[in-house]
């Protein structure tokens, strides 16, 4: 969620936005804003301020709640993991009652942009997507708050000097913050045989680390599944939000692979039309020049 000082109609409002969004939480004030503006506004709308040794401005919890209204119930679930999210990573002590938040600065003219409101519907484009496959890979983190894992159909590269990748996490996945959080992920590339895996990592309210003989640790300390055909620790280069997911860009490390001699050219996993599929050689067409 963001907490925004200003905007082209009103230079003195600050109000909360993105409320659904709760894998994050900044304070946007306009590009050159000095530390002593933005406490200014947040004092004067009770919302929170600076504080001695703090890198971000602390919002009173119980403000955001105020704006969001504390009847709604699965958001106040929600809000409530966030905050436990916090209190673990130290941003956030139930005494004082406050989150520390990040500082966004946005541009004047970039500000005065209206967003675009109206587009495809959701269903629409769900169904044009479900027609377009997928490679499937499932994605693990641990910020120090214990691993977590997802199962991905938006992995991609984008450059190989140097070798990066992108992916995204929707904001209402439970391993969305951790991996946000994570200076480091482990992405693991996916073949038939590792269906379980993307089972696995795609079921929501189970313990997908519960099986100690399927996952273990890198020296460097990400969590991974060994067995997985291929797979590629990467350092989190930059993060950007984008709808309801957040789009994360990494820099590969190092690569591994489960796979033996016999295997090593076992067919890709790939997701179509709601369900696994496997990319095998009777797939192949047979392209003619001329």
């Amino acid at each position: 969620m963001i907490i925004r000082i200003g905007d082209h109609n009103n230079p003195a409002v600050v109000h909360l936005t993105e409320a659904d969004r709760l894998d994050r939480l900044h304070v946007e004030a306009e590009a050159g804003a000095t530390h002593s503006q933005i406490d200014a506004a947040l004092r004067r709308a009770a919302a929170g301020s600076f504080a001695d040794g703090a890198a971000g401005p602390l919002i009173f919890a119980d403000w955001i709640r105020g704006q969001c209204g504390d009847d709604d119930g699965p958001w106040a679930t929600a809000f409530g993991a966030m905050l436990d999210h916090a209190e673990k990573k130290g941003w956030y002590s139930p005494a004082g009652g406050a989150i520390e938040a990040h500082v966004e600065y946005r541009d004047r003219e970039a500000a005065a942009v209206p967003a675009i409101r109206q587009g495809l519907a959701a269903d629409e484009f769900r169904a044009a997507f479900r027609g377009h496959p997928a490679g499937v890979a499932v994605i693990t983190a641990d910020d120090g708050s214990g691993p977590v894992g997802l199962t991905a159909t938006s992995v991609f590269s984008v450059s190989a000097e140097p070798p990066l990748l992108v992916f995204s996490v929707s904001h209402i996945s439970s391993s969305s913050p951790t991996i946000t959080a994570s200076e480091s992920v482990v992405v693991h590339l996916l073949s038939v045989r590792d269906l379980w895996l993307a089972k696995l990592c795609a079921t929501s309210g189970i313990d997908r680390f519960a099986d100690t003989s399927t996952w273990s640790r890198l020296p460097t300390g990400e969590p991974y599944f060994p067995a997985a055909s291929r797979w590629l620790r990467a350092a989190v280069v930059s993060t950007a939000l984008a709808g309801t997911s957040t789009i994360v860009t990494a820099q590969a490390l190092e690569s591994g692979s489960g796979l033996d001699d016999d295997h090593i050219n076992e067919a890709p996993l790939v997701y179509h039309n709601r369900t696994w599929h496997a990319l095998r050689r009777h797939s192949e067409l047979e392209v003619r020049v001329g």
